[in-house]
């Protein structure tokens, strides 16, 4: 969820199975399907099962589009219009130390500062219920990514890698409002993961036990859309592939 027109209300992108985009804007209380979101005018196309997040990738004032797809890659398109009429433009696949990132299958990134070097850095989910960090080793309104470390959940003797129970869906939030982003992840259970990130930063960070927000259970591998919109207030927004019928 975001204000992709600069409208001040926060709209909502869905990924489809077949790899298109739908885009909701609201206007006021409701929302209502615009359209799919299109590069020259053809439907954005990420093979199945698109998992996009809107971010100013390149710090100009308006919302560019990653996206995590079923082929194992993650997409950047650059919004070339402005925050009030966006256009988007393919970049392709996202590359790291030299390398398109490939996860296998499921991707679903974020994006945000994790090891607290001011620049902003890529995690990646997938079907394999890794969290992957790729630093930053570009400029901020400029990323260029270094080769990826498994996130690793550290406790009072050792650290282990985070593998969940497949699914991984990752969003950054700052859940203590310390400074630092924190990781929600939704996954196959139906349960939610929240990860803080000490002060020194990714790749080691440890798990809070203590989330809950009453009765969350929304069935297997149902978290894949999984969003905060902060409006001034934090929110979480929790979507499933169930379909009635």
């Amino acid at each position: 969820m975001a204000d992709i027109d600069n409208d001040d209300d926060l709209d909502l992108l869905i990924g489809d199975d077949l790899g298109h985009i739908k885009l909701y804007l609201r206007d006021g209380d409701e929302l209502s399907f615009e359209e799919n979101l299109q590069v020259d005018g053809e439907d954005i196309d990420v093979d199945n099962r698109a998992a996009p997040r809107l971010v100013d990738w390149d710090l100009d004032g308006d919302l560019d589009l990653l996206v995590g797809s079923s082929d194992g890659l993650v997409y950047l398109f650059i919004n070339t219009g402005d925050a009030e009429e966006y256009e988007f433009t393919d970049e392709g696949a996202i590359s790291a130390g030299g390398e398109e990132i490939w996860m296998g299958t499921e991707t679903c990134p974020a994006f945000g500062d994790l090891d607290g070097d001011g620049n902003r850095d890529l995690l990646v989910g997938s079907i394999w219920g890794e969290l992957w960090f790729y630093p930053n080793t570009g400029e901020n309104d400029d990323p260029q990514f270094g080769e990826g470390i498994q996130l690793q959940e550290q406790n009072d003797e050792d650290t282990t890698a985070i593998v969940l129970p497949q699914y991984s869906r990752p969003v950054l939030v700052d859940w203590e409002g310390d400074g630092d982003l924190d990781i929600l992840c939704g996954l196959v259970d139906p349960e939610i993961r929240l990860y803080i990130d000490p002060a020194g930063g990714a790749p080691h960070i440890t798990v809070d036990d203590t989330l809950e927000f009453g009765e969350i259970n929304v069935g297997m591998r149902r978290n894949r859309n999984l969003t905060i919109g902060n409006d001034g207030n934090a929110g979480l927004t929790v979507s499933d592939i169930t379909v009635d019928g």
